[in-house]
């Protein structure tokens, strides 16, 4: 499970982001309007060792579905006026 939630962009501007289902993506909203999107990795960064280590940047199935996920309750959220992509 990814260990990487909540930081980043979090940190940078005190906003609090949630982990969608996956939590390979993190969701907040700031407070004029700005949903933040925030692709994370569930390695932390880790450089890869192994034949069957995987990217820490990879674009999963998983993580293809927290990004819709976070861009539909963005989409449906009348206060927001602007979806911010991070990684």
């Amino acid at each position: 499970m990814p260990t990487h939630v909540g930081q980043g962009m979090s940190d940078l501007y005190g906003l609090k982001l949630e982990p969608m289902t996956n939590r390979l993506v993190n969701y907040g909203v700031t407070e004029n309007g700005i949903a933040v999107i925030e692709l994370t990795s569930d390695s932390a960064g880790a450089p890869l060792e192994g034949p069957n280590d995987r990217s820490p940047n990879t674009y999963t199935h998983g993580m293809m579905r927290d990004i819709d996920e976070a861009i539909v309750k963005a989409r449906f959220d009348d206060d927001v006026t602007c979806i911010v992509l991070t990684g």
